[in-house]
């Protein structure tokens, strides 16, 4: 079965909430819009140099793609350019040597028995090698049980897409107010749980 962060978390902190929401057809396409703005936006900037000049351009553009502008991409680009101010002033701040994947849509890997499709954003060239992770979320917290081993599923997602091993993963929540870290050690001890958790979610979904 294909899961998205989105669906791990959803499963990690509800289970019967996320099979039920999955069993009524529930989408994601206003996540997919958000990821796609943040996702613009983050890549021109690093493309630029590091010029944060370079994200209202890209929100302009992200706001005429398909069927040009409309208020819910309107309220999107204006809720990424308070969102990535942050993200600048963290950035600026740290001016780590970084290898930015950024990816708009879901990049999809194999991973044991399961697909995780999962976006990529910096990779900080070592040593150690680290994962960077951006997001901007209401639901996912770092105070909620679960998100370590949510975490641990991007990690997994990204040594099979890049193939390479990483030291830690950061995770840059733009709606909180502090960087989190958690070493590979600490996460890789959540991939047998998680493993359970996926094949228990997939057999419910075969099932129902």
């Amino acid at each position: 079965m294909r899961f998205t962060r989105p669906a791990v978390r959803d499963l990690l902190y509800s289970p019967d909430g996320f099979v039920a929401s999955r069993l009524a057809g529930d989408g994601t396409g206003f996540h997919d819009l958000h990821r796609r703005a943040l996702a613009e936006a983050l890549s021109a900037y690093f493309e630029a140099g590091r010029d944060a000049r370079a994200i209202a351009g890209a929100l302009d553009r992200f706001i005429h793609i398909g069927n040009g502008p409309s208020p819910g991409k309107e309220q999107i680009a204006a809720t990424m350019t308070r969102l990535t101010e942050k993200f600048v002033t963290w950035d600026q701040r740290d001016r780590a040597s970084v290898w930015p994947v950024v990816d708009a849509a879901n990049f999809e890997v194999p991973w044991r028995s399961h697909r995780l499709a999962i976006p990529r954003d910096l990779v900080l060239l070592g040593p150690p090698r680290v994962l960077r992770i951006v997001w901007t979320d209401h639901e996912s917290g770092f105070r909620r049980r679960g998100t370590g081993a949510v975490v641990a599923a991007c990690l997994a997602h990204a040594e099979a897409a890049l193939d390479m091993e990483f030291g830690a993963v950061e995770v840059w929540h733009l709606r909180e107010p502090e960087i989190h870290r958690w070493p590979r050690s600490e996460l890789v001890r959540h991939w047998d749980a998680l493993d359970v958790w996926l094949r228990w979610a997939s057999e419910r979904l075969r099932a129902a």
